[in-house]
């Protein structure tokens, strides 16, 4: 009986042990066996991009490809598809999806008519404009192709002897003004006889004038005194009067005391801001934060180069129809040229608008490099410190 034990718990033990070493060996085969990708992009008249993802050949598949009628994915393991959204369509879906189809292309043929025809337009326009501006300079009569009505203009010898006659009527129109101002100063020396009598009606007038704005002013107080007097006596009216006081204050008093509330809590948002500012600052200033940034910097592009493109080709013509912008946006691309000098022909176009190129890319990632650089940063001690110190800061436990 001891002896049939031990065999069973013989047996059960290898069966553990098998288990845990298939469970290892799979860990160790996800963790260094790489994801293989493929990725192909095309854009002139039309995009199209295809993707492929396989993990050991035959164990895992995924295949994507986008065009202008949707995206087609599939999923394979052991040989055996476990999704895919290509099923088979029935007349009708086959019907539906051909009228989008032809829908699709009679509206890129329409907005591509209508943009020949506005250049067009646009070219006759700028040529009866170039003929008008050469008729008027040859003194002929055209029409305006704006206002579609006539203009003449005269030659320029009749111009100018318009321009001359204009001007000797305006000159023999001065020399008559001139002589009859001077006709009225000369009969003006005789009246200055009467100018004294003048002046002391002004004086009179003006005393006459400061006494009654006097009369009015005491008239005005008396009405005032008048009016407080009889709201007095009235006792309803003067509870209405207060009333309507006492009612004005206190909205007056509401407002201002919702001023001053969101005066108060915006000046304490603004010192709540510049304290978190400071805090962020410091943070930054810090040496374990400085630390921690290099290694992260350092693990990053180590990462990037694993997982990057092992193979990279592809072509770009690029243009936004204005050649200061795409000189600017050329410079910008320089900052990345080092990465894609030998791999990528990019050809800058200065006449017009224009986004058209392909991309081939082909490359591989292992899931234990992630893992080791992810291990790597969290188990330094500089990144440790900054991220508590983070925490600490943005109000975390």
């Amino acid at each position: 009986m001891l002896h049939i034990t031990l065999l069973i718990l013989k047996i059960l033990l290898f069966t553990v042990l098998i288990l845990l070493g298939l469970a290892i060996v799979l860990l160790l085969l996800l963790l260094l066996v790489p994801f293989r990708y493929k990725v192909y992009a095309d854009k002139h008249e039309k995009f199209v991009a295809k993707l492929k993802v396989s993990y050991m050949g035959f164990v895992l598949c995924l295949k994507a490809d986008y065009n202008e009628d949707g995206l087609y994915y599939r999923l394979k393991t052991f040989g055996g598809t476990l999704m895919d959204n290509r099923h088979k369509m029935t007349p009708e879906e086959a019907r539906e999806a051909e009228k989008r189809k032809q829908e699709k292309e009679a509206k890129k043929q329409a907005k591509k008519d209508l943009k020949e025809t506005k250049k067009k337009a646009k070219q006759e326009m700028k040529e009866i404009r170039k003929q008008a501006k050469l008729a008027r300079k040859n003194g002929m009569s055209v029409q305006n192709p704006e206002t579609g009505e006539a203009e003449v203009k005269a030659d320029k010898p009749e111009a100018a002897s318009d321009v001359k006659k204009q001007d000797v009527a305006w000159s023999s129109e001065a020399s008559s003004h001139k002589e009859k101002i001077l006709h009225e100063n000369i009969s003006g020396k005789g009246e200055n006889s009467d100018t004294d009598n003048v002046s002391d009606k002004e004086t009179a007038y003006g005393e006459e004038n400061v006494t009654g704005r006097e009369k009015t002013s005491d008239e005005d107080d008396s009405l005032k005194a008048d009016a407080i007097r009889f709201i007095k006596n009235d006792a309803d009216l003067y509870d209405i009067a207060c009333g309507i006081k006492k009612l004005i204050g206190g909205f007056i008093d509401k407002v201002a005391g919702k001023i001053y509330r969101i005066i108060a809590n915006g000046i304490e948002k603004f010192r709540s801001l510049k304290d978190m500012k400071d805090s962020y600052m410091g943070f930054i200033r810090k040496e374990n934060t400085r630390l921690a940034l290099t290694v992260v910097k350092f693990n990053l592009i180590s990462l990037l180069k694993t997982i990057g493109p092992k193979k990279l080709t592809g072509e770009l013509v690029y243009g936004t129809g204005d050649p200061a912008t795409t000189g600017e946006h050329m410079g910008l691309m320089s900052v990345a040229y080092p990465l894609y000098y030998d791999k990528i022909d990019v050809t800058p176009d200065f006449s017009k608008k224009i986004l058209e190129g392909n991309l081939y890319a082909k490359g591989r990632i292992r899931l234990g490099k992630i893992l080791v650089v992810a291990v790597r940063v969290m188990f330094n001690k500089n990144c440790r410190a900054a991220l508590s110190d983070f925490k600490r800061i943005s109000g975390r436990k």
